[in-house]
């Protein structure tokens, strides 16, 4: 006998098929078939109305196509995500979608339900050609769209003791934005440049080797932003790499060298940067090779750090000058900000950054194998990031690169992808970031090139993390 129980499953099954996502749509149909066959061959009284006619059939056809519309409509609208790679859900599928699959693109506990265009239950590269032919065009060419790590991009260019101060890292900037065919403007939105920390003077002179030599940065035009590493203790004050010494910074502080910082300073206002300069004042303070080390002198560093600021700021034409405290990982530098409970952290009146340096060699040598990313070095970023929303900061990594394996795809990926998951604006976002684009001649702990910029050639053990690093930050 019929009841209205045999369209009630037949509706419940519907709706299964409908909201399970992890079917395809020829299943459903089968599915959807087999139900309808179920409930034909169920005997059904004879239905009459007052003109005698038969409607049993008629009417089940009827709510039989009334579902299947249904059906198709849900599919096809109210889960259009699932078949038209809308993934933000805001209706239209374009450049937002491709960067959220970007972001999610080795990140396998999220991708099942973002980017899956293809519905292979994985977002691999095969999503993004199917994204492609949808909108027409070349994905890796859609420019401003692509996310934080395409827009904010910047280099160390070369290896300082491999060139001519200034001019050859010029050609090394040009050279870089030419293989990657970046069409922004300016190509490279941010440079990062040293200054020497062995004597006052030399550190001044570096600023005369940048912005006022022949083919130095003061050529380029639209100008990049000029992230400026600054010394807060000298090697002519007999201070290396030793964080037990409290006199390094004393002359620092009491303004002994002021002369010195300004001089540098006026050479990059000079030459029209006093908009687009970044000070790293004192970088990497958190590690125990660098003159100004912070870790046995938290008192003495913040003493420094902060005079050091206040001559710099109070110059004329300085109105728009940042400063940016970056630091290295957490894990190997327990006197970085966030972690040392603000006992080296210069103050929210002193920071508008809080950096950090972040290289593939640290803290485990297994950063470069699939997934290792989240437990080796994001607990540090996420600490960073922490950090810098509770202060009401921006953030940046003045340094990053591979350090364990010159061929690391899988570590430029996942920095690219922690770059886009970062607030879009305000505390927590991305000011910059700059891949360390040195020569492997740091000693034992050496940085590997991504790119000869200086001969403009590609590196053969570092192919595949130009291909991936092209991909995500060319065009």
């Amino acid at each position: 006998m019929f009841s209205w129980c045999n369209l009630e499953i037949f509706r419940n099954n519907l709706g299964h098929l409908l909201y399970n996502k992890h079917h395809s749509l020829l299943k459903k149909s089968k599915q959807l078939i087999l139900n309808i066959s179920v409930i034909k061959e169920k005997r059904l009284p004879r239905l009459r109305f007052k003109h005698g006619y038969r409607f049993n059939i008629i009417v089940f056809a009827l709510v039989g196509v009334a579902l299947i519309a249904y059906a198709i409509f849900r599919v096809f609208f109210s889960h259009a995500a699932n078949f038209s790679a809308d993934f933000n859900g805001d209706g239209i599928v374009d450049v937002r979608d491709l960067t959220i699959l970007a972001a999610h693109f080795h990140q396998n506990s999220l991708t099942k339900a973002l980017g899956d265009a293809d519905g292979n239950d994985t977002s691999d590269i095969q999503d993004f050609a199917i994204l492609a032919v949808q909108w027409g065009t070349n994905p890796v060419n859609l420019g401003a769209g692509r996310g934080a790590g395409y827009n904010r991009l910047g280099f160390y260019t070369c290896d300082q003791s491999n060139v001519t101060y200034g001019a050859q890292q010029v050609q090394c900037y040009n050279n870089l934005a030419s293989w990657l065919g970046r069409t922004t403007s300016p190509k490279i939105p941010y440079v990062v440049l040293m200054t020497d920390s062995s004597s006052p003077s030399t550190m001044s002179g570096n600023g005369w080797g940048a912005v006022v030599a022949s083919g130095a940065f003061q050529t380029l035009n639209p100008k990049p932003t000029i992230v400026l590493s600054v010394p807060l203790a000298f090697g002519s004050d007999g201070c290396s790499n030793s964080p037990s010494l409290t006199t390094c910074f004393d002359k620092v502080a009491d303004g002994t060298y002021d002369a010195q910082y300004r001089s540098l300073l006026q050479y990059f206002i000079d030459a029209g940067y006093s908009n687009n300069l970044i000070i790293r004042l004192g970088w990497e303070y958190d590690g125990d090779w660098m003159p100004w080390s912070a870790r046995n002198n938290p008192a003495q560093f913040v003493a420094a750090y902060r005079h050091v600021h206040d001559v710099m700021r109070a110059m004329t034409g300085m109105s728009g000058l940042r400063f940016d405290l970056a630091g290295d990982p957490g894990q190997v530098s327990p006197s970085s900000v966030w972690q040392s409970g603000n006992q080296t952290y210069p103050g929210d009146a002193y920071v508008d950054i809080i950096g950090m340096d972040v290289y593939s060699h640290a803290p485990s040598s297994n950063v470069c194998l699939p997934d290792s990313f989240s437990t080796t070095t994001q607990p540090s970023l996420t600490a960073q990031e922490n950090f810098a929303i509770t202060h009401g900061k921006v953030v940046s990594y003045p340094e990053w690169g591979q350090k364990t394996d010159p061929d690391c795809p899988n570590f430029v990926q996942d920095m690219n992808n922690w770059f886009n998951s970062l607030p879009a604006s305000g505390a927590g976002s991305l000011e910059y970031h700059s891949y360390f684009n040195t020569a492997s001649n740091e000693g034992s702990n050496s940085s590997f090139r991504l790119y000869d910029a200086i001969n403009n050639l590609p590196l053969s053990n570092a192919l595949n993390s130009e291909t991936i690093f092209k991909t995500l930050f060319g065009g």
